[in-house]
């Protein structure tokens, strides 16, 4: 056990500053041997051929490009369009409300008039 106050407080805490810590897992070299099996470069398999882009494959990856911008712009233009009707609703909503909002005003500004005019009649 550590005689100082402080080494005896680090050893508790479990606090290892310095210390190489194992590897939780060590794989065994008879477990990585028998597992994988060393190849020598000259037996692995060729790499698969590379597909070559051929002037027809050309055309048929722009021809998908193409379509696929097409129906990114129709859908574009379709949500543009959903979002025009959308504002345009909210604006008349809003003017519906404002006009609604300006005639009670006027409604109750006619009926205060009134009221003082007959406060006013003896």
């Amino acid at each position: 056990m550590p005689s100082s106050k402080r080494a005896r407080s680090v050893a508790s805490s479990g606090d290892r500053r310095g210390v190489r810590r194992a590897p939780l897992f060590t794989p065994s070299p008879l477990s990585s041997a028998s597992a994988s099996p060393m190849r020598s470069p000259s037996s692995s398999p060729p790499p698969p051929p590379r597909r070559l882009v051929t002037p027809p494959r050309i055309r048929e990856l722009a021809a998908a490009a193409a379509q696929k911008a097409d129906r990114a712009a129709a859908a574009a233009k379709k949500k543009a369009e959903e979002d025009a009707v959308a504002l345009a609703t909210a604006r008349k909503v809003i003017a519906e409300k404002q006009a609604a909002k300006e005639k009670a005003a006027k409604r109750a500004a006619e009926k205060e008039k009134e009221r003082r005019e007959r406060d006013l009649v003896p």
